[in-house]
């Protein structure tokens, strides 16, 4: 997985702000929340309204990322790809982080 956007969490490591992620198991698009998910687009990762696009949308904390639901994403398939996100970017997140979905946390990361 490719992080697009990494340099973003410097100053979110320093604070406690929400950032938006798109996200699917060949990128991850970390942006600031002026900005709406399905705006955010690079090749191979489009998140779109009504679960179309191949990614889904997060909110990121320093402790959490929590994503929305997306019918082609079981919550297995969300925790490998929040664990790959969480091992790439975890020099710049807090431990523990947990990953939610549907409003659960499907793991949780030291």
């Amino acid at each position: 997985m490719q992080i697009i956007g990494l340099d973003s969490l410097q100053a979110f490591y320093l604070c406690s702000f929400e950032l938006k992620v798109v996200v699917n198991e060949r990128a991850a698009l970390i942006f600031p929340c002026a900005n709406e998910h399905r705006d955010m687009k690079v090749d191979g990762l489009s998140y779109e309204d009504d679960y179309r696009g191949n990614a889904l949308a997060a909110m990121l904390r320093p402790h959490q990322i929590e994503f929305r639901f997306h019918s082609s994403f079981s919550s297995s398939r969300v925790l490998t790809i929040g664990t790959s996100f969480f091992k790439l970017a975890k020099e710049h997140l807090k431990s523990p982080f947990s990953i939610h979905y549907q409003g659960a946390v499907i793991g949780v990361l030291q």
